[in-house]
């Protein structure tokens, strides 16, 4: 776009390369959503600002209902709006609480929300006086690096060429039969018994992780309706995948079952029923 200059209104918020490493780039993609919604909603000017009620906003701080929270951090997928409910909400902030990224104050206008650390990042002149030096040592690193890797080159190759031979040999000798493998550990006797009735066994390993992040509740609910769902899909093709149908974030289970009414009488009724009658109606004649 010739000619068109970005006016940013609203100012900005610093982000460290240092958060790939840190516990929050490992939680789930939301989590980070939500805590880059509240870095950016927190108060930034070092002034503190006092709501009516005699509460005092620091920096680095705001009041925020889940509902707000969870509306602003909705998004599009495949043009359907995916927005967390108040719950995941409360959820998602127990765990930026417990990795130390934020403490939260009950209030009458919702909750009283504190990023720890705000000045910490949140101050350009700590970025500046480290850019120098910081620099220095990767550019010192590039070439010691460069130079390790050229003279141990050879070696490493042989090595690897080594390994490589050491495997094909091992494979050689062990051929194992994947048929005879045994199964992958199960995560507890109820996930036992819902592989079992569910009866369908694609992607165990990713269906065992998705069972464990389920609550009671959510188990308790699966293992109730997972024998109606299949009997409204005794066509295995048609049927969910296990991983996909127990996925915490989509609750598939909730959705309503369509019991298959064409089930519950054998296909060949009618037909056995007409093959009868014809043998009645040609003995009758006869008979006649």
């Amino acid at each position: 776009m010739d000619g068109f200059e970005p006016k940013f209104k609203r100012g900005y918020v610093l982000l460290s390369r240092d958060l790939i490493d840190s516990s929050l780039w490992n939680l789930p993609p939301m989590h980070l959503r939500v805590a880059l919604y509240l870095l950016m909603r927190a108060r930034s000017k070092k002034n503190p600002t006092t709501l009516l009620d005699g509460l005092k906003i620091h920096r680095g701080e705001l009041v925020s209902g889940y509902r707000e929270i969870a509306e602003n951090c909705s998004f599009y997928e495949n043009r359907i709006m995916r927005e967390c409910g108040k719950k995941k909400i409360g959820n998602i902030l127990n765990d930026l609480c417990k990795i130390g990224f934020i403490k939260k104050n009950s209030h009458a206008k919702g909750t009283h929300i504190s990023i720890c650390n705000y000045d910490s990042y949140q101050s350009p002149d700590l970025y500046k006086s480290h850019t120098k030096e910081t620099e220095v040592k990767r550019y010192g690193n590039a070439v010691e690096t460069q130079v390790k890797r050229k003279g141990n080159r050879s070696e490493t190759l042989r090595n690897t060429n080594n390994k490589v031979n050491n495997e094909n040999n091992e494979n050689n000798e062990k051929k194992v039969n994947n048929k005879d493998l045994p199964p992958p550990p199960s995560a507890d006797p109820e996930f036992e018994k819902f592989w079992e009735l569910y009866d369908k066994k694609t992607a165990r390993a990713s269906t065992v992780r998705f069972w464990q992040k389920l609550t009671r509740k959510q188990k308790d609910e699966v293992l109730s309706k997972v024998k109606a769902y299949v009997r409204s899909t005794p066509d295995k093709k048609f049927r969910c995948a296990p991983a996909t149908w127990i996925n915490p974030m989509n609750e598939r289970w909730n959705d309503e079952i369509i019991e298959n009414k064409s089930s519950q009488q054998p296909k060949n009724d009618f037909r056995k029923k007409s093959v009868d009658e014809m043998f009645a109606s040609i003995s009758t004649e006869e008979e006649q």
